[in-house]
């Protein structure tokens, strides 16, 4: 016996037969009907609804009911609608054609061309199919309906006629469309779900068609194309102030987008530097806690060791001043970003006396290095109208920084002069500088230099908090530097006692 082997034939997906289909019954309408339609292309009145179809497509607007399928909605529907009671069935499929090849032309093209095409042959297909089923409802109910011979039927009718025509149009139109992202999205799509969501615009679809149809019908009936010039004009600017607001409408969205995009970001951002933040306390934090721990079980194993090493003693307070220094920055910080600025209080010293006594203070920190701190100072004093002990925070930051960013052996210069109305505080120092692409940002919150993280503990706070106390003072805060040439930092603080302070 021989074994054959059969292929199975390929399955073709259901939406594409549905396409095909709704594709070919167009179509197969468009040639049956053809003839009747060219001889539409003489009448003046038609030519004028042509012109107006065209000119209304500009405000057409397009729902999304899936990612790759829309249903449109235009102001030309009613007019497409209008045409049946004085063209009959070939005037809508004419005006639906028209329309669509419009839109293909000029439509933005962001698909292949072969696609496009296909898109455009079911596009007017199925607008084929829905002119057809609404003309043949209209006429249906021309020649059906009772009410049409009594009193009272007579004003009833028309308004029931393009009712009911108008809705046959609107949800034939948006059925089919639906059917086939049904097919096409299996289960992933809920047509009732959608059907509901677009209510909205099918009451609109369906009031359009009716009151603007139904109001052009009577004035081409009255006044012939005349009618339709007179009827157009209201209807024009409704369109113009309709593409107006759409385009309002969506400009609005696009920048609400992109304000959540930029609060997102500006979130995001902000949360890595809380991270950031608090593993580089976590870090810094560490080492003096270490110290103080270590020296304390020292000392409880050997009550005599301050005796025999006087230095442990100074070794616990340096390690707590750095605690203290931590825990300060933290708490300024918090008071930025709650009130914008540091709480001053003004008072009156001299800034010499002040920059003699924080150098001083500083002395053992640089010969620990065997750096020279040296200082050239006014000979006169000079009298500042400021907080004293923010004033001695900066220049703590400053110099302290200069000590710890400075090889050994180097040295460190505090200059201190006064510059016409202003007090002006030099720390220039022989360090091993600031990266030019990092000059920008020293001053950032939680900035430090890359290259400078091993060489000394610290926050990234203390230049933001100086230039911000600077700053609260109506002074400035500058830097110079160069790559393993060195720093030089300048205070500038106004000296007139009209400098404001928050309360």
């Amino acid at each position: 016996m021989q074994q054959s082997n059969s292929v199975p034939l390929k399955t073709i997906p259901l939406y594409r037969i549905y396409y095909w289909a709704v594709t070919i019954i167009g179509l197969l309408i468009l040639v049956t009907q053809l003839p009747h339609m060219l001889e539409l292309v003489t009448d003046l009145s038609f030519l004028l609804l042509t012109l107006f179809v065209i000119i209304v497509q500009h405000t057409s607007a397009s729902l999304p009911v899936s990612n790759e399928a829309s249903v449109t909605y235009s102001v030309s529907s009613a007019i497409s609608v209008a045409s049946i009671p004085l063209y009959g069935i070939q005037g809508i499929l004419l005006l639906e054609l028209i329309g669509s090849i419009y839109l293909w032309l000029f439509k933005p093209r962001t698909v292949t061309p072969s696609k496009r095409l296909s898109q455009f042959a079911f596009n007017v297909s199925m607008l084929s199919i829905v002119g057809l089923v609404t003309a043949l409802v209209y006429q249906f109910l021309t020649i059906q309906l009772p009410m049409q011979s009594s009193p009272v039927g007579g004003y009833l009718f028309p308004v029931v006629t393009w009712v009911i025509s108008a809705l046959v149009y609107d949800q034939t139109n948006q059925w089919l469309v639906l059917a086939i992202i049904k097919l096409q999205h299996g289960n992933d799509i809920d047509l009732l779900d959608m059907w509901r969501e677009n209510r909205w615009a099918s009451l609109v679809s369906i009031s359009v068609i009716t009151v603007g149809g139904g109001s052009l019908t009577i004035a081409v009936g009255l006044l012939d194309w005349l009618g339709i010039a007179v009827f157009f004009l209201p209807v024009l600017a409704t369109s113009y102030a309709f593409t107006v607001y759409v385009s309002k409408t969506k400009q609005q969205m696009s920048d609400m987008e992109t304000i959540i995009t930029d609060r997102t970001s500006d979130l995001q951002r902000l949360n890595r530097e809380k991270d950031a933040f608090l593993a580089l306390l976590t870090h810094d934090m560490k080492s003096p806690l270490t110290s103080i721990g270590m020296y304390a079980e020292m000392m409880r194993r050997k009550p005599d060791l301050i005796r025999q090493k006087p230095h442990t003693i100074e070794n616990i307070l340096r390690a707590h001043a750095t605690l203290n220094d931590l825990v300060n920055n933290i708490v300024d910080l918090e008071k930025l970003q709650t009130d914008g600025a540091l709480p001053l209080e003004q008072s009156l010293f001299d800034v010499t006396d002040l920059t003699e006594y924080v150098v001083e203070v500083l002395q053992p920190q640089a010969e620990q290095k065997h750096i020279t701190l040296t200082t050239q100072l006014s000979r006169q004093e000079i009298h500042l109208n400021a907080d004293r002990l923010q004033i001695e925070r900066v220049l703590t930051n400053l110099i302290s920084n200069a000590v710890k960013y400075t090889k050994e052996h180097g040295t460190v210069d505090v200059r201190v002069w006064q510059a016409d109305e202003q007090v002006c505080i030099a720390v220039q120092d022989t360090g091993y500088g600031i990266p030019t692409e990092e000059l920008p940002y020293i001053f950032d919150r939680y900035r430090r230099v890359d290259k400078h993280r091993n060489m000394a503990v610290g926050t990234g706070l203390g230049l933001a908090i100086a230039k911000a106390i600077a700053e609260g003072h109506g002074g400035r805060l500058l830097v110079e530097s160069a790559e393993n040439v060195g720093s030089t930092f300048t205070l500038s603080l106004p000296l007139s006692s009209q400098t404001q302070f928050p309360l």
